[in-house]
């Protein structure tokens, strides 16, 4: 006979309030998804309607959880991986990365009704997507970050190091967020949207910035000593503090995915897991 494990990772959304006087707990916490698969990302828009990217169909696609809640509307149904979802800002499409010409692209899914269209075409692979807020450009990542141009298509790049990712436009359009390696450990930098040298904003590790509504903070998922928790950077003080204190849990923050309307924070929650099962090597025929 023989002993061995399966299991699999399982990983979804929930959402948590942004406190003033203290870390939000998982007592603050709502559960979003329940599923029995894996929840990518997830995106807020301001008004409660929620894009969530998952394997639920047996493929990576797009679903659309309703602010009042109930039963998820599948919005992708490719074969390929749709995922990293992004609204934009006026709320009438959505950006995506898609593996369904082969390589990663970005997409847009007009939510008013008719078919996605791509709006990179290229040998590059092209990752989680963000929009200006003129709804005019949109950031991605890919051997660093590049910016698209949705009136012609024309592409600039904006960094060349390849450890430059997840970046997100600031609400004046002005400047861009970003979390990357370049010095060997894992922060986040600001660059302007017109390009430039980028200036380094936190001490310690973090990634996936999200900027909030405001402008006044930088919220972003805990790297290295500081994960499985949400912290935020004051843009005024230059301040890092902890928004959440996760205990208690099992599991671990998902690594991507960070999504807020201003009032709430939006993210997903990982566990593995898996039973025990015992196979005939030598059947009784056999012996």
């Amino acid at each position: 006979k023989l002993a061995y494990t399966k299991g699999k990772l399982i990983r979804n959304a929930f959402r948590v309030p942004i406190l003033k006087n203290r870390p939000a707990t998982w007592a603050d916490a709502k559960q979003l998804t329940f599923e029995e698969a894996e929840v990518e990302s997830v995106e807020i828009f301001r008004d409660g309607r929620t894009i969530v990217s998952s394997d639920r169909s047996g493929s990576w696609d797009l679903f659309l959880l309703p602010a009042e809640g109930g039963e998820m509307l599948q919005l992708t149904t490719d074969r390929g991986i749709d995922a990293g979802p992004r609204w934009k800002p006026d709320g009438s499409e959505l950006a995506f990365y898609s593996s369904r010409t082969g390589h990663r692209e970005v997409w847009i899914l007009p939510m008013g009704g008719g078919p996605e269209r791509p709006i990179t075409r290229g040998e590059a692979e092209r990752f989680y997507p963000a929009w200006s807020p003129d709804g005019l450009e949109i950031v991605m990542e890919g051997d660093g970050l590049r910016l698209v141009s949705l009136r012609d298509g024309g592409m600039r790049r904006l960094t060349d190091n390849p450890t430059d990712v997840h970046g997100d436009w600031s609400p004046d359009g002005r400047e861009i967020v970003f979390d990357s390696g370049r010095e060997g450990r894992r922060l986040l930098w600001l660059i302007p949207a017109t390009g430039g040298p980028p200036k380094r904003l936190t001490e310690e590790e973090g990634q996936w910035p999200r900027w909030s509504p405001d402008g006044k903070f930088i919220f972003f998922l805990g790297y290295g000593d500081r994960k499985d928790n949400i912290w935020a950077l004051s843009v005024e003080e230059k301040k890092e503090s902890p928004v959440t204190s996760f205990a208690g849990k099992r599991g671990r923050l998902g690594r991507i995915g960070l999504s807020t309307d201003g009032r709430d924070l939006y993210f997903t929650w990982e566990e593995s897991r898996g039973n025990i099962w015992v196979a005939d090597i030598v059947s009784p025929s056999d012996k």
